[in-house]
């Protein structure tokens, strides 16, 4: 069950090509680590770029699947002095981690970093995504918000709410425990789906935007990606209109997440 979970995101662990590509000297080994490095999954010294990583893609904001860039995460704690613990596939900073949530649901949950916003999803608040930096809001980002007519946004990342309400959006802000960040605070709690849904419940609203503008109209591909990943994502209301309901994963689906909220941790302890 942990596996399957972490495999709805992760496209690797440790190594993207390694030992499947032919060897070198050959023409078919030669041309496939050319266009490799072209794409900047080989660097020019033969090394894979995100060689110990778990890596996660990110696809393009208008819901087509294209993957547009693709981030990393060192999984070891003994890494040379200056290795970058966060990698890019370049520093274009394109694409949206987790449109689906946006496909899905008018209300997203904004994180300053994936390995929190995947938090939340394990818990059950599948409408979260992320930016890289708690002030790291990007264009990709803003389009993704317009494209699907997202309503509504939580986030802790206080720097950036005037520019999500200079884009229309309406904005709650929560706040963790000093000292903690969404993963701490889950594995703190005796039951972090209801600890991080009161978290939720309880964000202060900063205002809503006036300055609405008409979002483009969806791709026409749009239906097929929401009908392909309507089966993955649940929508946890957090502020419910009349006739909603607030989610609440069961006892069984907490223990699961618990699990899994503990083998993520011991993965980033390990050697």
């Amino acid at each position: 069950m942990v596996a399957r979970r972490l495999k709805h995101f992760v496209r690797s662990h440790g190594s993207l090509v390694g030992s499947k590509l032919p060897a070198k000297q050959l023409k078919a080994g030669a041309a496939i680590r050319e266009q490799l490095q072209r794409l900047g999954l080989l660097r020019d010294s033969g090394h894979e770029h995100f060689r110990g990583s778990i890596t996660f893609p990110l696809t393009a904001a208008d819901g087509s699947g294209r993957i547009v860039d693709i981030y990393g995460r060192k999984t070891r704690n003994d890494l040379r002095v200056g290795t970058p613990m966060h990698t890019h596939l370049n520093d274009n900073k394109a694409g949206v981690w987790n449109i689906e949530a946006f496909i899905a649901s008018k209300e997203i949950v904004l994180c300053s970093g994936l390995w929190d916003a995947l938090a939340f999803w394990n818990h059950g608040y599948r409408n979260a995504t992320c930016m890289f930096g708690e002030d790291a809001l990007t264009e990709d980002m803003l389009s993704a918000l317009a494209e699907f007519n997202v309503k509504r946004v939580l986030t802790p990342c206080q720097k950036i709410v005037q520019r999500l309400m200079d884009a229309g959006l309406e904005v709650f802000v929560f706040q963790f425990p000093q000292g903690l960040d969404v993963n701490a605070f889950a594995l703190k709690s005796k039951d972090p789906a209801d600890a991080l849904g009161g978290l939720l419940r309880g964000a202060a609203w900063e205002g809503k935007g006036t300055t609405l503008t008409t979002p483009p109209a969806p791709p026409p591909h749009a239906a097929d990606v929401a009908a392909a990943g309507a089966g993955d994502v649940v929508e946890a209301t957090v502020f419910p209109s009349e006739g909603s309901a607030v989610f609440s994963p069961s006892l069984a689906e907490r223990r699961t997440r618990n699990s899994t909220t503990n083998a993520i941790q011991c993965i980033f302890q390990s050697p």
